[in-house]
């Protein structure tokens, strides 16, 4: 049995374990949740432990994506119903060389009404599953909870977000002071986690007046890195920020855009860089280094890579043509009429219909961690 094979077995055997710890109605809402429908993004899986942010940031784009009256709400699965929902993902791999999962995508994970349901989907995970994890915030909490989470039975890169130190009473007026995330990251590293800093969004025309003293703050209190992000801007986003006099191009076409950084996301990283921080052009790369796995977005090999100490290179699996084959042949039921792995690279061709291909896809880059290409021959 080939090692992708393998995978896929001891995920179905996984699936059969939790499923039957779980009455027929709560399998039945794990299997039709989106956490078994969604695609990875490049961060990871992203996992919602609660809809909404009361914070109000002017830069954020969850108002543009959700309609919540009251948020945050509590997401409403169980940490085994989530566990269940994953391993009925078709893109999902699970453990600790696995799909990277990311907390906080339409939330804040430590938010006091959140951080309940936070710790329950970690501990799960950690429990069942093993899979790197990655959450982002601007909420401290108290050393009790970050020492459960630094116990995990899994990998887990906490992000703290600090965008502007000026601003931050314009730009995010419910949101905890630059301060307390700052003193968040020192409990972090007191505790044994290792924090980064979230420097996402960078807003141009403000991080340039900032960047330098939000980064020697960051090294000043003990985080390791800091991953570097563009901002995701809407019609509504553009409109906000006008109101504090920073103004940004909206979209001139569909809901979002992402205002690209150029040349100064490399001025800094390199400061970053200068100050002994390891820097990171993304998120994928940061959960990499933390767990000491191959990123599974292969930013390696797609130009994002910054060169950190994780040297994913070197870390990748060992596949070959007839593990590729006979895995696709596994999940598809189709025989491939060829197969290349070549470096970073796997190339599938096979004739017939694949349900899911996407899905597909995104589990054989996550398993080989190199770049994967299907190619339907008629």
């Amino acid at each position: 049995m080939s090692k992708v094979t393998r995978l896929i077995e001891e995920k179905n055997r996984l699936r059969r374990r939790v499923g039957d710890l779980l009455d027929e109605a709560s399998l039945r809402k794990s299997m039709l949740d989106h956490h078994a429908r969604r695609l990875p993004r490049p961060c990871g899986m992203t996992v919602h432990p609660a809809l909404g942010c009361p914070n109000g940031c002017l830069y954020c784009y969850v108002p543009d994506v959700l309609s919540i009256p009251d948020p945050p709400r509590p997401y409403g699965l169980s940490g085994l119903e989530l566990v269940s929902a994953l391993l009925h993902n078709p893109s999902f791999v699970p453990g600790p060389a696995g799909t990277f999962l990311a907390f906080g995508s339409l939330c804040d994970p430590f938010h006091p009404r959140v951080l309940p349901k936070t710790v329950e989907y970690l501990e799960a995970v950690s429990r069942w599953l093993g899979n790197p994890c990655q959450l982002s915030t601007k909420t401290p909490v108290d050393r009790g909870v970050l020492k459960r989470l630094r116990d995990l039975n899994a990998s887990l890169n906490p992000l703290i977000t600090v965008v502007t130190v000026r601003m931050h009473r314009k730009l995010e007026p419910r949101a905890p002071t630059p301060e307390r995330r700052f003193r968040l990251m020192e409990d972090m590293v007191e505790v044994g986690l290792r924090p980064m800093l979230f420097l996402r969004p960078a807003i141009p025309g403000l991080v340039e007046r900032e960047y330098r003293e939000i980064l020697s703050e960051t090294f000043e209190h003990g985080a390791v890195g800091v991953v570097v992000g563009a901002l995701r801007v809407s019609r509504r986003v553009s409109k906000r920020l006008s109101t504090v006099g920073l103004h940004v191009q909206p979209p001139r076409r569909g809901v979002f855009k992402t205002l690209p950084l150029r040349g100064l996301k490399d001025e800094i990283i390199g400061y970053a860089r200068s100050l002994g921080l390891i820097p990171f052009a993304s998120a994928c790369c940061a959960n990499a280094y933390s767990s000491s796995t191959p990123c599974m977005s292969v930013c390696w090999a797609t130009g994002m890579c910054t060169g950190c100490p994780n040297e994913c290179v070197g870390k990748l699996p060992d596949v070959d043509e007839e593990d590729i084959a006979e895995a696709f042949r596994t999940m598809t039921g189709i025989k491939p009429l060829d197969v290349e792995v070549e470096g970073g690279r796997v190339r599938v061709a096979f004739r017939g219909r694949v349900q899911g291909v996407r899905h597909v896809r995104a589990f054989f880059q996550t398993a080989t961690k190199r770049l994967v290409e299907f190619v339907r021959l008629r």
